[in-house]
């Protein structure tokens, strides 16, 4: 109803449509256009708190009250506060703490979505495409109305190439491993675009087994939130300020962290060969991407009622070697 229905008729792309219908039809070709989707991905909201639909984890019923002719919207706010902790459902996902406060900034914030420009900067606009190609694949019957995107783990992964490799081939106690990251947006948009609660996460765990000796996350998000988690995932500040052989990421810093359409950003992991990592029986460097639908520092409040997993899309594992003597151990 929300794309199709306008004013008593039924919009349709098809000018062929059949005249067989039982309902009034109207021929529309901006039906096959982007812009006809940024009707409701394109939108800037100055006051939310004001907005009939930002109630905070609003419920939405529909009711007739007595004497009224027509359904009218009736939002309610629910009270309960979600305190269970998602990440105790998977504890292989990243450790992104809660970020105190970050709910009641998020109300107060204004809302914006602007994927209807970012798509016009985009390879795919440039060769004449649409949201439609991509999002409403044509199948049998006429475009598809799945509407595949961050709910399909596929359309994800068409988003996103990642690259990873080490810098040596071996290493000594003594030196640094450094791993150069490439991350890039192969989307029509922003990854990830929409609301401003997504979040993309990118990963870096050097492991032997299952004991942790060095990880860095990176949070690609809208607006400061991105760049308030990624500090807030530095206990020690920044570089300079860091304890002797600690990890570090170097990573986009800026307040959109979100990547352009056809952008490719490189991050460098470095981490210090010590002892521990010496000693280790099989070191790797897992390198994953995740897609966030409700940004991780919202975990335990009431943004996230569903307490939404991180969606796994590309992972890269590198296998580190540390030598003796210039013989590699293993």
């Amino acid at each position: 109803m929300t794309c199709h229905v306008r004013e008593g008729t039924i919009l349709t792309s098809k000018p062929t449509a059949s005249i067989g219908v039982p309902h009034p039809l109207s021929y529309s070709p901006r039906l096959n256009t982007s812009e006809y989707c940024g009707g409701c991905h394109q939108f800037d909201i100055h006051t939310p708190q004001t907005h009939p639909f930002e109630g905070v984890g609003g419920r939405f019923s529909l009711a007739s009250p007595k004497g009224a002719g027509r359904t009218r919207l009736i939002v309610t706010r629910a009270s309960q506060t979600i305190t269970q902790d998602r990440s105790a459902t998977d504890p292989d996902e990243p450790p992104i703490p809660t970020q105190p406060g970050i709910e009641q900034e998020y109300q107060e914030e204004p809302r914006a979505q602007h994927t209807l420009d970012e798509f016009r900067l985009s390879a795919a606009a440039a060769r004449g495409e649409s949201c439609q190609s991509c999002h409403m694949p044509a199948g049998q019957g006429g475009a598809g109305h799945n509407w595949p995107g961050r709910n399909s783990t596929r359309m994800l992964q068409k988003a996103v190439t990642l690259t990873a490799r080490l810098d040596k081939a071996a290493y000594r106690t003594g030196e640094t491993l450094q791993a150069v990251i490439k991350l890039k947006n192969d989307a029509g948009h922003r990854f990830p675009t929409g609301d401003s609660v997504h979040a993309g996460i990118l990963d870096v765990w050097l492991k032997d087994g299952d004991r942790t000796l060095g990880r860095e996350v990176f949070v690609m998000a809208q607006g400061t939130e991105g760049r308030r988690i990624f500090e807030a995932l530095r206990p020690h500040g920044r570089v300079r300020g860091r304890r002797a052989g600690a990890p570090t990421l170097e990573a986009p810093e800026r307040d959109d962290t979100r990547l352009l359409p056809g952008e490719e950003a490189t991050l460098v992991f470095r981490q210090e060969v010590d002892g521990r990592l010496a000693d280790a029986a099989e070191p790797v460097l897992r390198v994953r991407v995740f897609h966030s639908a409700i940004h991780p520092g919202f975990r335990n409040t009431r943004i996230d009622p569903k307490l939404s997993p991180m969606r796994l899309i590309r992972e890269e594992v590198l296998r580190v070697k540390v030598t003796a003597s210039g013989v590699a151990r293993r």
